[in-house]
């Protein structure tokens, strides 16, 4: 595993689960829906926390469309703002996290298959400069919401 580092290749071999993993499932799979409702629960609370904040964009799901909400995205429309939270939130322990430290299209193995005059493509720079996903796994409670939320705000101008 290449933790933040952006890998990108082509001939990725999909397989099937080894017999841990398998397990995993097994035990896992009859908590499944109570694990994605506190997905939800926890996404919810960051959205009814972050809504309308100048300098922030947060996701907005399609009607009639449910996420599981394997992290919760915010893009920072400010880079300095970002690494700012980001630093108070991985300090704390809160399990924020950039994704992305490049475009794509900046990866090389990845730039190959994007030749031709396609760019430039701002949308991908500001999301690879901004973004920051939310934990909202199952280990996430209340009061780690709350304390995502205070940060963010604060980090922001936004105060509590």
């Amino acid at each position: 595993m290449t933790l933040g580092a952006s890998v990108f290749d082509p001939g990725f071999e999909i397989g099937g689960l080894d017999a841990g993993r398998a397990a995993m499932v097994r035990r896992l799979l009859p908590e499944f829906e109570a694990l994605v409702a506190r997905r939800r629960e926890t996404a919810g609370q960051l959205t009814a926390g972050l809504r309308g904040l100048p300098g922030l964009i947060l996701p907005a799901p399609r009607s009639g469309i449910q996420s599981s909400w394997l992290r919760f995205p915010a893009i920072f429309e400010d880079a300095g703002d970002r690494d700012a939270a980001l630093y108070r939130l991985t300090t704390k322990g809160l399990g924020a996290s950039t994704m992305y430290p490049v475009p794509v299209h900046k990866i090389p193995q990845a730039a190959e298959m994007v030749r031709g005059d396609f760019g430039p493509f701002p949308g991908a720079e500001k999301i690879a400069r901004g973004l920051v996903t939310l934990p909202t796994h199952g280990a996430v409670r209340r009061r780690h919401g709350d304390e995502i939320i205070k940060i963010v705000r604060e980090t922001l101008g936004a105060g509590t």
